[in-house]
């Protein structure tokens, strides 16, 4: 090899590597962007309410067709991605994302908001998981875990984003002009997306030879991960349900202060996911356990879940210390994606992790609506400024759904195995080419 072949190797890999995060960063982008979108009917509910002359159970199935969407593509997306590669899933994604966006902004009607946000979902649905694999395809497989943490902690600024600065937004315009601006904001990351991304010259991903139909047969037949998803699900409700839609209201009604100020408490809670993630996966790794960890996740959570939701005369310092907590201690949640990958075999993660992800989402399906069902249920009929007046005991007997939730979680760890590697208590990893049953 001569002098210009070697000096010319290195440089080729190191071009590699700067496009490879620029390519995740485009990907990452689109992630923080699909949360904003996710989390803001929650800075919207009055408006929303008026504007489409709803009551808080129509609010909930309005806000709960993202997760329909979102829940049901997840194992699709991963057999997409399978078969095309991020780039055309990506590419699909995003604008199918920004056209139910720009829908939803200028819907005249409640059924037309209802598909823009399915639309929304449907696209949101291709963005976690294509960024990770195009962590996968461009950057070394060293740099990938930092890249999968650093996708998730992105997407919790999104919920920040979608709590104060958004209701200021919404403040100064209205909730039509803000939807329309993070519909621009999207047309722009999508155009970086369409015009920059490019197919690799070659992977080393292989794709499995196992039908795909006895892959989800698999998956649906394992007790396992279903106990993994539930406690997924049940652990995500104080995202889905409280900061997505309902938290701000009850802040409101409970501290009597403006949707500004009741939007950064929203805020706090997601800095409190930030913090937990990482911290969660340090000491299951420390302690080569998973269940203890997540067992203390889910306990706690309950116990400040219940304070939160039931205790009286909480000065508002305190409860922004309580949120801080609440999505503090909900992280355990975050190892059910490692978990599921760590009792199947490599030929099936990537649809078990699709599987986990449905039912987690699901979540936001059946508990949106239902905390609107239950509102409405106790509503006595007063209207005030065009929007149904519902108490704060309304709000706290309707949101006593999260530590039921959170006692739930409790109950899926008891029929969960312990799957760190280096705990000697694994089990035998479950494998669909070795299972008689299919």
């Amino acid at each position: 090899m001569n002098k210009m072949s070697r000096v010319a190797v290195p440089m080729v890999a190191k071009k590699r590597l700067v496009y490879g995060w620029y390519v995740w960063g485009l990907g990452t982008a689109f992630y923080l962007y699909q949360f904003i979108l996710r989390a803001s009917p929650s800075v919207m509910a009055d408006h929303l309410m008026s504007t489409f002359m709803i009551q808080a159970s129509s609010l909930g199935v309005l806000t709960s067709f993202y997760y329909y969407a979102y829940s049901t593509l997840q194992i699709p997306i991963g057999i997409l991605l399978d078969k095309w590669g991020p780039n055309r899933v990506i590419h699909s994604a995003i604008l199918v994302c920004i056209v139910g966006t720009i829908l939803f902004a200028l819907a005249p009607t409640f059924s037309l908001a209802c598909i823009g946000r399915i639309l929304i979902g449907a696209g949101a649905s291709g963005a976690f998981l294509s960024t990770i694999t195009l962590a996968r395809t461009w950057l070394p497989e060293a740099k990938v875990a930092f890249a999968v943490g650093t996708t998730i902690t992105f997407g919790k600024l999104g919920g920040i984003l979608s709590g104060a600065p958004l209701a200021s937004l919404i403040q100064v315009s209205s909730w039509r002009t803000s939807l329309i601006f993070l519909f621009f904001v999207g047309l722009i990351i999508a155009l970086l997306i369409w015009t920059t991304l490019k197919n690799p010259v070659h992977t080393q991903h292989t794709l499995s030879k196992i039908p795909i139909k006895k892959k989800i047969l698999f998956v649906f037949r394992n007790k396992d991960i279903w106990s993994i998803g539930l406690y997924g699900c049940f652990m995500y409700v104080p995202l889905s349900v409280f900061t997505d839609i309902w938290g701000v209201s009850f802040l409101m009604k409970y501290y009597c202060i403006s949707k500004g100020v009741a939007s950064l408490g929203i805020g706090i809670l997601f800095i409190g996911t930030g913090f937990g993630a990482p911290l969660v996966a340090l000491l299951s790794d420390k302690m080569k356990r998973r269940k203890p960890v997540m067992t203390l996740s889910a306990l706690a959570s309950f116990i400040v879940c219940s304070y939160l939701m039931f205790a009286d005369n909480i000065p508002l310092a305190g409860g922004f210390v309580l949120l801080f907590l609440v999505g503090f201690f909900m992280t355990g949640q975050t190892l059910v994606f490692t978990v599921g990958a760590e009792i199947v075999s490599h030929n099936v993660k990537g649809v078990t992790t699709g599987f986990v992800n449905t039912i987690v989402m699901i979540g936001g399906v059946v508990f949106q609506p239902c905390v609107g069902f239950i509102l409405d249920s106790m509503w006595d009929g007063r209207i005030q400024n065009g929007v149904p007046f519902y108490t704060l005991e309304n709000y706290k007997i309707a949101l006593g759904l999260i530590p039921v939730c959170m006692f739930c979680a409790l109950i899926t760890l008891v029929f969960m195995p312990e799957t760190h590697p280096g705990s000697g208590r694994r089990g035998r990893v479950a494998n669909p080419e070795t299972d008689d049953r299919l």
